[in-house]
């Protein structure tokens, strides 16, 4: 396997992640907010590498619970 073989199916994968993170509701404002922080951050002519990894931390929680499956209560 070639290593843009690699790459493209990683990309398919992000695609699919960014897809199911961006239906769930009020995930625009909460990533929105991160974003804002790495920026201003940087702006302000510091490091960002811990606003970053918060904001990865969160996506990668939020990918993780997406990913587990939710029982449905049973009816009598």
């Amino acid at each position: 396997m070639t290593a843009r073989t690699i790459l493209a199916r990683l990309q398919g994968r992000l695609v699919r992640h960014q897809f199911r993170l961006s239906r769930q509701p009020g995930r625009s404002t909460v990533s929105l907010g991160q974003h804002e922080k790495i920026v201003d951050t940087i702006a302000a002519g510091k490091p960002a590498e811990a606003a970053m990894r918060d904001h990865l931390r969160d996506v990668i929680s939020q990918i993780s619970q997406s990913r587990t499956p939710r029982t449905v209560p049973a009816t009598s």
